[in-house]
């Protein structure tokens, strides 16, 4: 537990939680398929920009980079999943 607070820790949960969320946005759409998520996708990327740029103080695009991570985790295991 120790490793994983001190991972945590050293990213950043707000990072963290901008991955799950790119994740779990994409899980949602997957039995719609894959033009449902890409327009999942889009929107929540045109929202993560316009929230750093216009609601943050301080813009972080490594908040946004994660969401693409945590969105493309998603689609690429349901693309291996479709596969297998």
């Amino acid at each position: 537990m120790k490793v994983l607070n001190n991972f945590i820790s050293r990213i950043g949960s707000d990072k963290i939680l901008h991955y799950l969320v790119g994740a779990w946005l994409i899980a949602l759409a997957q039995p719609y398929g894959a033009l449902c998520m890409g327009m999942v996708f889009t929107v929540f990327l045109i929202l993560s920009l316009y929230k750093e740029y216009r609601l943050d103080t301080e813009p972080d695009l490594v908040d946004v980079a994660y969401y693409v991570g945590g969105s493309l985790t998603s689609a690429i295991s349901y693309i291996i999943s479709l596969l297998i």
